[in-house]
């Protein structure tokens, strides 16, 4: 007798539910997947004991016939698609059939829905099996109620984390749905609270508040860009808005919710220096394209997608965030949530301004150069650094005290005060150098308001700039070793450095293998200093963890490095012609904002602020 059986349909459906059914999230995925589909505008959803006792959603969609109630419970039944050219052509969430099937053979659901006609149908579904079907109400729309999840698969329960975490999962879903579709009007009910509800009335900026909280909506910056394939739009987070994970980074390609790693890191790319290392924005990012470039039938839960020319869309995703965060100032205010209320008690103010007498208006900057006999360890490292660069006798060396920039009026010729924050153009305001605070940040004032330097930071920065201009065209020069350098790989990195050759030598890494997992350095770029040269191991591990890494990315990576190791350090004093050459030369930088590695470089705080901690305020 064989041993090979087909399996009902009732088990097989149990089987389908294990990869669509996951948890109760899953289910209010699907479901609302469903009513958007249908065209709904407005959607109530009601959980009850996140999800094990009762999900309800209730929509104005264009609801099921009452030919097709009945067929939309059975498994592989869709009106997605009918044929090949339509698996390759979706412009729907749902498509596959399988998860109503799936949700009832795991659960008992009562289901109410009318597409127009003279009376609508109510079925009664118990593990799977149609013990009721009614005529209904006219109601146009469907409403579905999905009770005791999992009762006939105990099983499943115990692998449910705890109820805290499932409604933060089912959130999550209903979150991403609602930041993808603002024309929908959301209503979220949970054990009898609503925890949100939007209008949908198109107006994101607000549907953000509501999702996330209005500080975040006041921090978000739209963009939109094309190329002849893809085109984008959504918002970003300024830099000093970020989160310690990447949830908060929403892709949406035709309206889906997808998990897209290779997107995900473009936007993180097109910050650069903006962030700081394992920290993470806020994105909401919407893609279209045309539908031949989208494949979405690669897992069950439709969360995982492929696409065709997926690098020019990488490509264009950090280009246009790149380009977005560079046309804005990034002057965090050091004392949040003051309130511009009524100054009080306006006794006799006392002045401080005659005792100090080493206060200088930077405008126009003079010939200055450190102090060497207070900077002895700074000075070595800066030359040790810069004489690596030195290609030949006419090249230009960096001069901290000389350089072409020295006479550039850096006085703010900005006069329009009615700037948006849309039309705002990069800028540092006109700052006057008062003093040196814990030999470690720069003390200015500008009209009402005082500005804090890092002078690491600032200088840092400057560095990074510097040197990003002197590679940047000279990314085929390499150093030879006299003597190779080895390195000894695992198996496996030994095999990917076998297949990445290639893409090493285009990067200016030439290895050769010499015996078993040991390879040994024969050349290596010029932006690499010579005592830095055991970072060749994490560089080729780096490409061979990202093979879409490029030779900007990596050189970026180093002179960032060695930028941090050749500035002022903290706890280092500075006299005030230093400090005024620090803060010049910060003028001259592209993104004064942040250093190379994402910390901020300046911060301000006004005149209410200070005025509110003294109670003068209320």
């Amino acid at each position: 007798m064989g041993k090979i059986n087909i399996l009902s349909h009732s088990l097989a459906n149990k089987i389908a539910a294990g990869e669509v059914v996951e948890r109760p999230a899953s289910v209010v995925k699907e479901l609302l997947e469903n009513s958007i589909d249908a065209g709904s505008t407005n959607i109530k959803v009601v959980i009850k004991e996140f999800g094990i006792q009762e999900i309800r959603i209730i929509d104005n969609g264009s609801g099921i016939s009452n030919d097709d109630i009945e067929t939309a419970f059975m498994r592989h039944a869709t009106s997605k698609i009918k044929n090949d050219y339509d698996l390759f052509h979706i412009n729907t969430l749902g498509f596959r059939g399988e998860a109503l099937a799936s949700i009832a053979s795991v659960s008992d659901i009562d289901i109410k829905s009318c597409s127009g006609e003279p009376q609508g149908k109510y079925l009664e579904i118990r593990g799977g099996e149609v013990t009721k079907n009614e005529y209904y109400a006219p109601i146009k729309g469907t409403d579905i109620t999905v009770k005791n999840l999992f009762y006939n698969t105990p099983a499943r329960l115990k692998y449910l984390k705890n109820p805290h975490t499932e409604q933060a999962n089912i959130m999550n879903i209903i979150n991403k749905l609602a930041l993808s579709y603002s024309q929908i009007s959301f209503e979220i009910i949970i054990d009898g609270k609503i925890v949100l509800k939007t209008y949908g009335d198109n107006d994101r900026q607000k549907l953000i508040a509501k999702v996330y909280n209005n500080d975040v909506a006041k921090n978000m910056l739209s963009f939109t860009g094309s190329n002849d394939d893809y085109k984008i739009n959504g918002y970003i987070s300024k830099p000093e808005e970020t989160r310690a994970s990447k949830n908060y980074i929403n892709v949406f390609i035709k309206g889906r919710y997808v998990k897209n790693y290779a997107v995900q890191n473009a936007i993180i790319e097109g910050y650069g220096t903006f962030l700081m290392k394992n920290r993470y924005p806020i994105a909401i990012i919407n893609i279209e394209m045309d539908s031949i470039l989208l494949d979405v039938n690669v897992h069950p839960t439709k969360q995982e997608v492929r696409l065709s020319k997926e690098k020019e869309l990488i490509n264009l995703i950090k280009e246009v965030i790149s380009t977005r965060l560079s046309n804005n100032t990034y002057i965090p205010n050091a004392v949040n949530n003051v309130s511009n209320k009524k100054i009080i008690n306006q006794t006799e103010q006392v002045s401080f301004t005659d005792k100090i007498d080493e206060t200088y208006v930077i405008k126009e900057p003079t010939n200055y150069s450190y102090n060497k006999s207070s900077n002895d360890y700074f000075e070595q490292e800066r030359d040790n650094f810069f004489d690596f660069i030195k290609l030949d006798d006419n090249e230009d060396s960096f001069s901290f005290g000389e350089d072409e920039n020295n006479n550039l009026d850096i006085t703010n010729t900005n006069t329009n005060d009615d700037v948006t924050e849309e039309s705002s153009i990069k800028q540092l305001p006109q700052l006057q150098v008062l003093a040196q605070i814990f030999k470690t940040y720069i003390l200015c004032q500008t009209g009402d308001e005082l500005y804090l330097i890092d002078q690491h930071a600032a200088q840092e920065r400057y560095n990074y700039e510097r040197l990003q201009k002197v590679f940047e065209n000279r990314n085929n020069y390499k150093k030879q070793l006299l003597i190779p350098h080895s390195f000894n790989f695992s198996v496996d990195e030994a095999a990917e450095i076998n297949n990445s050759m290639e893409k090493l030598s285009d990067l200016g890494l030439k290895l050769e293998h010499f015996g078993d997992n040991t390879y040994i350095l024969r050349e290596y770029p010029i932006w690499i200093e010579a005592d830095e040269i055991d970072t060749i191991k994490e560089i080729v591990s780096k490409v061979l963890a990202n093979k879409n890494i490029t030779l900007k990315e990596l050189r970026n990576d180093a002179i960032a490095m060695a930028s941090c190791k050749a500035s002022i350090k903290a706890n280092q004093s500075l006299s005030l012609s230093e400090m005024t050459k620090l803060i010049s030369d910060l003028y001259t930088c592209e993104n004064p904002f942040t250093c190379p590695h994402g910390r901020p470089i300046i911060t301000k705080m006004m005149k209410k602020d200070l005025e509110k901690m003294f109670k003068r305020i209320v």
